[in-house]
């Protein structure tokens, strides 16, 4: 589907796409989502700001599957463009530190 006929469809077509997704996916409901969203403030679980593009999405270990929490777009990108590898997040953090200190 493009995103004009996308962008077209009724809130309620979008709301049921959410919950099949959630479902399918996740296996969560909407209800389970929203609860998650409410525990954390509607923010993401770490850099504690609200999405602006878009619904929190959800965090989940892609080898067992399990979810965790719900992350901003920005941040869920980051950590599986890393491929959840702790070791290249930590690089990631030492690099920017290294380089702030060279920037002063």
């Amino acid at each position: 589907m493009n995103n004009l006929a996308r962008a077209k469809r009724e809130p309620h077509d979008r709301v049921m796409e959410r919950q099949y997704r959630l479902q399918k996916l996740y296996r969560m409901s909407l209800a389970e989502f929203q609860q998650l969203a409410d525990a954390q403030n509607g923010v993401c679980a770490i850099c504690f700001t609200a999405p602006i593009d878009g619904p929190l999405c959800v965090d989940h270990d892609h080898i067992t599957g399990a979810r965790r929490k719900l992350l901003c777009r920005h941040c869920n990108l980051v950590i599986g463009n890393a491929s959840d590898n702790i070791q290249t997040l930590l690089s990631a953090v030492a690099y920017l530190k290294a380089h702030k200190q060279m920037a002063r």
